[in-house]
């Protein structure tokens, strides 16, 4: 979860504490996950899960913890 912490932080450029979708795609494709299209957007939505157009650190961690390697 650290890492998942710092992969987080480092995407956040603006240091708002949220990401917005175009920090993202440039964190997920820093990490070697490149998607197009549907799946992203797919994948978004499901990090996303209250639904506010931006990713939180809890999101994000959650996430990575139950599927990030």
């Amino acid at each position: 979860m650290m890492r998942a912490s710092e992969i987080f932080r480092n995407a956040d450029k603006d240091y708002s504490g949220q990401l917005t979708y175009e920090e993202w795609v440039r964190s997920m494709e820093s990490l070697g996950y490149r998607m197009q299209g549907f799946d992203q957007q797919r994948l978004w939505r499901m990090i996303d899960r209250d639904g506010s157009g931006q990713i939180s650190e809890t999101e994000f961690v959650d996430y990575w913890a139950q599927y990030g390697n």
